[in-house]
């Protein structure tokens, strides 16, 4: 499971955008996740490649992280293994590319680290540059054409 957290500042709220992605399709991974996040009283979007994500004010957020904790170690999905440098490399290519695709949207990405930051840990969620107002069928379309790796 890859967790993929991002903060954006809007100006009424600071609000933020979390999504998840099992990496392989992982239907029951998925279902109990956001069956217990339900449970929980968070109400998260399962898109068409299995991931799924939330966006909720930032004042929420660690309510909700350790709702997703609490999920995760009450059904026994741990940390995932430590990435290896290649496949590092291949995560910083799909995030690349989805800059590509976000910025052929309309949304500019900036910041972008450079393969070696990226490799030495300097985090980087190009969702989070999205604005907030964006949301529905905008946010799922965007989604769908530009998913994250």
């Amino acid at each position: 499971m890859l967790m993929v957290v991002g903060c954006s500042a809007s100006v009424d709220e600071p609000s933020a955008t979390v999504e998840h992605s099992p990496g392989a399709a992982d239907d029951q991974f998925t279902a109990t996740m956001k069956d217990c996040l339900a449970e929980a009283g968070y109400d998260v979007t399962v898109y068409d490649d299995g991931s799924f994500g939330i966006r909720l004010p930032e004042a929420q957020m660690a309510g909700y992280d350790a709702a997703s904790h609490k999920c995760s170690e009450d059904h026994g999905y741990g940390q995932p293994p430590e990435m290896t440098d290649e496949q590092l490399r291949h995560l910083y290519a799909a995030t690349v590319d989805l800059v590509s695709c976000l910025e052929t949207h309309g949304y500019p990405i900036t910041d972008v680290p450079s393969e070696q930051a990226f490799l030495d840990g300097t985090p980087f969620v190009p969702y989070e540059q999205v604005p907030l107002d964006v949301v529905g069928e905008e946010w799922d379309k965007l989604v769908q054409d530009c998913p994250q790796p």
